[in-house]
């Protein structure tokens, strides 16, 4: 009976950990102009190994730009030369109904486990 417990608390964390997505991309600017899509949120680092979180606004004369996410909304501009890497972090709808899903079922596994107890 523990070991099940075991198992189906760590299925459902996996299932619930899965809502957000994060991936490294080919930084050369042929492919960033093919993968990046306006609004997408990047973690950037530079050749100086300095990291900027931004979202993607546009590829223009070999200058990344976009938007700090700061409340005044400071544009940035990065030279292509000069990044190092690229994260792009995207929000799944799929896998957040999912994590929302995960969580209401843990809670009632524990609910359920815990009253068996008493």
């Amino acid at each position: 009976m523990f070991s099940l417990y075991k198992r189906t608390i760590a299925a459902i964390l996996v299932v619930a950990l899965v809502g957000c997505s994060s991936k490294a991309v080919d930084s050369t600017p042929a492919n960033l102009r093919e993968t990046l899509l306006a609004g997408d949120e990047l973690r950037i680092v530079d050749r100086q190994r300095r990291q900027t979180e931004l979202v993607f606004i546009a590829i223009e004369d070999g200058v990344l730009k976009g938007t700090l996410e700061d409340p005044e909304g400071t544009t940035v501009e990065i030279p292509l030369g000069d990044i190092e890497s690229i994260e792009v972090r995207k929000i799944s709808g799929g896998r957040t109904a999912l994590a929302g899903g995960g969580f209401v079922l843990l809670y009632t596994l524990i609910g359920v486990l815990l009253l068996r107890a008493l």
